[in-house]
């Protein structure tokens, strides 16, 4: 008598590919299925903030795991154009992912994850360096220590600055941007001589990330000279971190050298701030930045900001001590808040 064996389980293909023009909506329905990955923050994505995500200015890369018709799998990262050492690179943030709950049961080097890792990481950047970074989440600093070489820039200082209850308007002096135009680059370009690194803040990178994102208000914050010429910036939202509302200095652009142009705008945080009823003002700067120190003795305390910077990169000569170090980077630099 023979004994009956249930048929073989079909195993199916999974295809990994980037994304292409049509997957958009089933990008859009996978992300919102799995919470995961661009710039989705806890919330049903909107077809807006993902044609917003994919318009970035220095281009996105999008993988998929298709298996049949679904997407079982998905990375996605938003290049930023820097300024490294004389020259002009490649910089990607992570901004996480997904795995479908039927593919996680394998996380090792053989599972989806480590798959889609290891393509996604093939791409090169300008004269073969690529630096990707990110904030990751416990449970993907674990996976990506482990199988894709993570390494710690550090793990990120805050400054927070309580905000008092006096009534205090904008000073005469700072004005509030709509847009920036041209002399943002001007700006940049003066201060970008003290930096090793830095993205390069020009109108169509800050437009698009402060003044253009659907569903996210900032407010833009700038002092000019007699002559008309800006002399620094600052953005601010109001926004979550970690479990509070804070009022987030987002990004941050003035040189050394101007320390009333750094008084005047903090100033004018500190008292939109009030008016936004915030009770904290939150920045994240490099710690060998002269701001750094300055706005200590404004009064900003240095605190734990609860996050890890992580990077993984090509570049032999540009290390994560190289980064810590030389990099300057602020709220500008990320895409979660």
């Amino acid at each position: 008598m023979h004994s009956r064996h249930p048929p073989p389980s079909r195993t199916l293909a999974i295809e990994i590919r980037p994304l292409q023009k049509g997957d958009e909506a089933s990008l859009l329905e996978a992300l919102n299925a799995h919470r995961g990955g661009c710039v989705q923050q806890g919330h049903a994505l909107s077809s807006e903030e993902l044609a917003w995500f994919l318009a970035h200015p220095s281009g996105t890369r999008t993988l998929l795991a298709w298996e049949e018709k679904e997407i079982v799998g998905h990375l996605s990262a938003a290049r930023h154009t820097m300024w490294m050492k004389g020259r002009q690179v490649l910089f990607a943030e992570l901004l996480g992912g997904f795995v479908a709950i039927s593919h996680r049961a394998r996380l090792g080097k053989r599972g989806l994850f480590a798959r889609l890792c290891r393509e996604f990481f093939s791409e090169q950047g300008i004269d073969g360096d690529f630096i990707y970074y990110g904030w990751p989440t416990r449970e993907e600093w674990r996976l990506g220590r482990k199988l894709l070489a993570y390494e710690t820039i550090r793990t990120q200082v805050a400054l927070t600055l309580s905000v008092g209850n006096a009534a205090e308007g904008l000073p005469a002096e700072v004005e509030l941007m709509e847009r920036f135009d041209h002399q943002a680059r001007w700006l940049w370009d003066r201060c970008a001589a003290k930096f090793g690194a830095s993205a390069i803040r020009d109108e169509g990178f800050l437009n698009h990330r402060f003044v253009e994102r659907p569903g996210y208000d900032y407010e833009n914050f700038g002092v000019r000279d007699d002559d008309g010429v800006l002399r620094g910036y600052a953005v601010f939202r109001k926004g979550q971190w970690g479990e509070e509302t804070k009022g987030l200095i987002c990004d941050w652009l003035v040189p050394t050298d101007e320390p009333e142009v750094g008084r005047l705008l903090l100033r004018a945080l500190e008292a939109h701030g009030r008016t936004q009823g915030v009770q904290q003002l939150f920045c994240l700067l490099p710690e060998w930045s002269p701001w750094f120190d300055s706005f200590q003795r404004a009064g900003f305390l240095a605190t734990d900001a609860e996050r890890m910077w992580i990077a993984r990169t090509s570049a032999r000569r540009f290390d994560v001590f190289w980064l810590r170090t030389q990099w300057f980077s602020t709220l500008a630099d990320t895409l979660i808040v």
